[in-house]
C-alpha cells in the first residue's frame, strides 16, 4: 500500500495543473477533438491544392497545355486536407481566361456553387483531417472560343479552429491558335482492281473495274481536331453527307461507262482535304 504524505500529495496537485493547463486549450481549440500534433508538438493547418488540365494527346494531367481554337478541354481540381485541423466552409474559386468558356452543367461529381462571367465557384462544408485526411476532387468541361494565352487559376479558402483561416492558390497555363491544317482524307475502297460485288477479285496496278455494287469507304484523320463531315460524290453530284464515322456509302446503281469517286473531309474549323479515284462501272 503506498501512503502519500501531504508534500507529495501537493506536489502531484501541481503537476496536474501544469499538463491541464497546457492541453485545454489545444482540446477545446479542435471541438473537443484530440488533434494530430507535429514534430515540434504544435498543430498546423494545411492543404494540397492542383489544377490539371487533360493532354488527350499524350494521355496524361498536365501544368501547360497549347490546344487549337474550338478544342474542349477537360481541367481536374483537386484540394486534399494534409494538416491536424479539420477544415469547414471550404471554398473554390476558379479563374478562366477570357478565350476559354465553361460547359454548363459538366462539374462532376459536385455541382457549382455558382458561376458567373468567367469564374466557377464550389463550397465544400467540411474536409476532414483524420485517417489520412479528406479531399475535393471534381472535373469539369470549358470550350476554346479564341486565340490567346492566359492561366486558368484556383483560389481555395478554409476556416479551421476558432475561425482562423488558410488560402492556397494554384494555376494551369493555357495556350490557344486557330487551326489552318487540312485533316487527312483516303478512299481505301475501292482501290485498282477488279470487284464483284463488293469483293475486289484480282488487283491491277492502276486501273478500277466495278462490276456489280460497291460499299465506298473513307479514312479521314484530323490531328488537332475533330471531323465535321464527309462528302461523297458521284460524278460531282453528292450522294452522302455524314457527320460522324463510319464513313461509307453503298453506291447500287446500275450503269455502264467511266465515273469519278470523289470525297471530301472537313474539320470543325471549316479546313478540308479530298481524295478520288476515277473507276470504270459495269451493272
Amino acid at each position: 500500500m503506498i501512503v502519500m504524505n501531504e508534500k507529495h500529495l501537493k506536489s502531484g496537485l501541481m503537476l496536474v495543473i501544469v499538463v491541464t493547463s497546457l492541453l485545454a486549450p489545444r482540446f477545446l481549440a479542435s471541438g473537443g477533438r484530440i488533434l494530430n500534433v507535429a514534430a515540434d508538438n504544435k498543430a498546423t493547418p494545411d492543404m494540397d491544392v492542383e489544377i490539371e488540365v487533360w493532354d488527350s494527346e499524350n494521355e496524361t494531367w498536365v501544368k501547360e497545355l497549347t490546344v487549337p481554337v474550338l478544342s474542349q478541354l477537360k481541367f481536374r481540381v483537386y484540394v486534399h486536407n494534409v494538416g491536424d485541423y479539420d477544415l469547414f466552409n471550404v471554398t473554390i474559386v476558379n479563374h478562366l481566361p477570357p478565350f476559354l468558356e465553361y460547359v454548363d452543367n459538366s462539374s462532376s461529381p459536385y455541382e457549382t456553387e455558382d458561376v458567373a462571367n468567367d469564374t466557377i465557384t464550389w463550397v465544400v462544408t467540411s474536409l476532414f483531417h483524420c485517417c489520412g485526411g479528406e479531399a475535393f476532387e471534381n472535373f469539369y468541361l470549358a470550350n476554346v472560343t479564341d486565340e490567346g494565352f492566359g492561366t486558368s487559376s484556383i483560389e481555395v479558402t478554409a476556416y479551421f479552429a476558432q475561425n482562423d483561416k488558410i488560402m492556397k492558390t494554384d494555376f494551369v497555363t493555357i495556350q490557344t491558335f486557330h487551326d489552318t491544317n487540312p485533316p487527312s482524307v483516303d478512299i481505301i475502297k475501292p482501290r485498282p482492281g477488279i470487284y464483284l460485288d463488293d469483293k475486289r477479285i484480282i488487283p491491277l496496278p492502276k486501273q478500277t473495274i466495278l462490276i456489280g455494287g460497291i460499299n465506298i469507304e473513307v479514312e479521314t484523320f484530323d490531328e488537332e481536331l475533330s471531323i465535321e463531315r464527309v462528302e461523297i460524290y458521284i460524278d460531282d453530284n453528292m450522294v452522302a453527307n455524314i457527320s460522324e464515322p463510319p464513313y461509307t456509302y453503298n453506291w447500287e446503281e446500275k450503269g455502264f461507262g467511266k465515273h469519278v469517286i470523289k470525297v471530301i473531309s472537313y474539320d470543325i474549323a471549316g479546313n478540308h482535304a479530298e481524295d478520288n479515284i476515277a473507276v470504270w462501272k459495269i451493272f
